[in-house]
């Protein structure tokens, strides 16, 4: 499940890039 947690983090991360 640590892939799970993995996506949940790049979620975030492409927001504050935009």
């Amino acid at each position: 499940m640590v892939i799970v947690r993995i996506q949940i983090r790049e979620i975030p991360t492409i927001v504050i890039a935009t």
